[in-house]
């Protein structure tokens, strides 16, 4: 199973967030609906702008969470394309990095004197001597 990305965690926040807001709305709104036929003394009259105040509220966050869900399917849908780029490597095609760095030649140039052994003293060569 592939595991999510970052963008794939707050998609599923977002929806998650929104359908709350989206019910939330709705029972604000059965609450007012239920209220309008009664007769109202100072305690409903508060509880009407309490869910009237909560609907605005709601509907606030549900439209901030709908954007982030069509933010982060967007980036979602990037990184799905990001695989189809070139990544550079530590892979070398021109030199072993076991070896260390060489000069490489490219053609028409001239060789490059004593690039096999380097310049040591003769009583230590043999600490430097590359065995083939």
């Amino acid at each position: 199973m592939a595991e999510k990305s970052g963008a794939a965690h707050l998609n599923e926040f977002h929806r998650a967030a929104h359908e709350f807001h989206s019910r939330m709305i709705s029972a604000h709104r059965a609450q007012l609906k239920k209220a309008e036929g009664d007769e109202l003394d100072k305690a409903a009259q508060s509880a009407t702008s309490f869910h009237e105040q909560s609907i605005v509220s709601h509907l606030a966050m549900q439209v901030f969470h709908a954007g982030g869900m069509s933010e982060t399917e967007k980036a979602i849908q990037s990184e799905l394309h990001k695989g189809d780029a070139l990544v550079p490597t530590n892979v070398s095609a021109v030199a072993d990095p076991a070896k260390g760095p060489r000069a490489v030649i490219r053609p028409g140039q001239r060789e490059i004197a004593g690039a096999d052994m380097p310049k040591v003293d003769s009583q230590f060569e043999h600490l430097v001597k590359v065995d083939d």
